[in-house]
């Protein structure tokens, strides 16, 4: 995945492009099942490496969420140990 990462843009994307890239890799895929021998293997590759870039950005989301909890349930635990 780094050689993904490394090739992004970098920016964070929104919720709307993230829901086109979404779609869009929907279509390679429908094409692929359904007319293998019309599809642009080019377009693909690009559409893909979007998807893939999409997907790094969100795990990156949820591992920076579950860093937020666990440091707040820490928090919260030595709180309670110091009896706050």
């Amino acid at each position: 995945m780094s050689a993904l990462v490394a090739g992004s843009s970098g920016e964070r994307l929104d919720w709307d492009e993230i829901a086109k890239r979404i779609g869009d890799l929907t279509t390679v895929w429908s094409r692929l099942e359904n007319r293998p021998s019309e599809v642009n293997t080019s377009n693909c590759e690009r559409t893909l490496k979007k998807a893939a870039e999409t997907v790094v950005q969100l795990w990156e989301e949820v591992q920076a969420e579950k860093a937020r909890r666990e440091k707040a349930v820490s928090r919260v635990k030595r709180q309670a140990l110091a009896g706050v």
